[in-house]
């Protein structure tokens, strides 16, 4: 169903929930080949969803932390999980908001939103 890509650092005593999983390879194949990461995208994804350009903003980010987002009002099939990312060289803070949604019993990416963040937590 979904490429392999191997999980960078991966850690046999760290057990990663589905949607990190998803989260997870889903940026090394954007990483890889954006072509790829499109296996991890919702049928219902926005148009304005641009691998290309995601894959420029992770470029040479020395920086990377996931984190997660909570909204009061999400149904049970969707959810967001944050990610910070960071490049001294180039003076880039952004957050990344991955939008996900249950589709056919999995995790898949239907949205990725970025916002410039001012301070890193």
């Amino acid at each position: 169903m979904f490429p392999k890509i191997p999980i960078k650092n991966q850690n046999t005593n760290i057990s990663f929930k589905p949607e990190q999983q998803v989260i997870s390879r889903f940026l090394d194949a954007v990483m890889a080949n954006p072509d790829d990461a499109w296996a991890f995208v919702s049928k219902v994804y926005s148009p304005r969803l641009n691998l290309n350009e995601l894959r420029e903003i992770l470029g040479n980010c020395a920086k990377i932390k996931i984190s997660k987002a909570f909204y009061l009002s999400a149904p049970k099939n969707l959810l967001t999980r944050s990610i910070y990312v960071e490049n001294a060289e180039i003076n880039l803070k952004r957050m990344l908001h991955l939008r996900m949604i249950k589709d056919g019993g999995a995790w898949k990416i239907f949205g990725v939103e970025q916002e410039e963040a001012s301070c890193a937590k």
